[in-house]
């Protein structure tokens, strides 16, 4: 594979690949590393090769010598420039170096998280509770295992068959903003039950890309649910491509063309991903369907608002116990042991620190380009949104650009 853009950029990619080999060969004797790809989620940057690392020490040095020679007119220098500062930053936490958790997000995902305002958390509440009305049902213990009676998928081969019907159909709502570049996703199922992750995409070095989908049924999957999901990884699919192309065609950096689990880059991939979901209700096709779909929406709202709270509590000194009750009380639909799993690995795991407070923020950031009212206007703020990388106040200025 040809390899476009400078040679500064290639050494970036090198080094961060460098980084993630280390740490993934290096995760059985170290505690603060998870078992998962830590440092880049996905390469779309083309065939470069890895640095070779043989300790902490020597990626430390690594990185403090590439971002003290970023070049001024190194394309995407600032987006570069923060991916070397988060790398820098979850190293030292791998390290067991403690960093305080607002200077660790700031470093890293590239803002210090808020809490959501209990009356928002509230409002979700009720809204879900109204939901559940209209199936005749309560937000409470009974209320929720009688709609899970109703439709939960618990048969993993019914599961792998529902996310092969689902992503077509996603991906087929996506194409008002989507230029759709390559036309299919592959959905590997895997049967991960002690993963609460619900699955990612990978692609190898050669741009082949694959849905990996988590079948487990303590997912608590739904088709609902499911068709939420494919909205979601669809968004990403084309936000890789459409990235892709802008490397290929040199109107971005490779170096930026790598997706960190804890940078700034995560922000734009879930920015672009998560507002995405508020199409589900769209794919109904009965007013009974239509409910059930506004009904899943709502409940991963709120677990997303809930679990974001729960991490800055966590991260703040609140006991272990009273954190998790709480969520626990309120995510009635989840697995207690996957809300207190979640919730730990917040505090415990540099890049789940990072990356779970990230949805709501991204949501929030990037939802109201999604609802510019202008087709073309919004068209155009996507195309923009997906094909460069950008930091966050830029993502903020591509959003005002649209509304006005």
């Amino acid at each position: 594979m040809q390899q476009r853009g400078t040679p500064f950029s290639h050494e970036v990619i090198g080094a961060r690949q460098g980084f993630d080999e280390y740490v993934l060969e290096n995760r059985e004797a170290n505690p603060n590393i998870h078992n998962g790809q830590l440092v880049v989620d996905i390469n779309r940057s083309g065939m470069f090769r890895p640095t070779e690392f043989s300790s902490f020490l020597e990626i430390d040095r690594k990185y403090h010598s590439l971002k003290e020679r970023l070049p001024a007119d190194e394309p995407d220098h600032d987006v570069i420039e923060q991916q070397l500062i988060a790398d820098s930053i979850l190293s030292l936490e791998l390290q067991g170096v403690n960093v305080p958790y607002d200077e660790y997000m700031l470093a890293t995902a590239g803002f210090i998280p808020e809490k959501v305002p209990g009356k928002e958390i509230d409002l979700l509440l009720t809204t879900l509770d109204n939901r559940f009305g209209l199936f005749g049902l309560r937000y409470d213990e009974e209320g929720v295992k009688k709609y899970h009676e109703e439709h939960l998928l618990t048969d993993p081969a019914k599961i792998k068959e529902a996310f092969k019907l689902a992503m077509p159909l996603a991906r087929t709502a996506l194409r008002p903003h989507s230029r759709l570049i390559t036309p299919h996703i592959d959905i590997k199922p895997v049967n991960l039950p002690k993963v609460f992750w619900s699955g990612y995409i990978f692609s190898d070095n050669y741009g082949n890309m694959q849905v990996t989908a988590n079948i487990n049924p303590s997912r608590r999957y739904t088709r609902a649910r499911i068709l939420q999901w494919c909205l979601h990884e669809g968004e990403h699919y084309d936000h890789f491509d459409e990235r892709a192309e802008s490397v290929a065609s040199r109107r971005m950096s490779p170096a930026a063309n790598l997706t960190g689990m804890a940078s700034p880059e995560t922000v734009q991939l879930e920015g672009g991903a998560g507002p995405s979901e508020d199409k589900l209700p769209d794919l109904a096709q009965s007013e009974e369907e239509r409910n059930n779909f506004e009904l899943e929406r709502t409940s991963a709202k709120t677990f997303t608002a809930v679990i974001h709270n729960a991490t800055i509590d966590i991260n703040s000194g609140v006991p272990e116990k009273q954190v998790i009750k709480e969520a626990q009380d309120l995510l009635l639909r989840e697995e207690p042991e996957r809300i207190r799993t979640i919730i730990l690995q917040s505090r415990d795991l540099p890049e789940a620190r990072a990356v779970i407070p990230t949805y709501q923020f991204s949501y929030e950031l990037m939802a109201p380009l999604f609802k510019v009212s202008d087709p073309e206007k919004r068209k155009q703020g996507l195309d923009e949104f997906h094909k460069r990388a950008l930091t966050i106040p830029q993502m903020r200025q591509l959003v005002a650009a649209a509304q006005s």
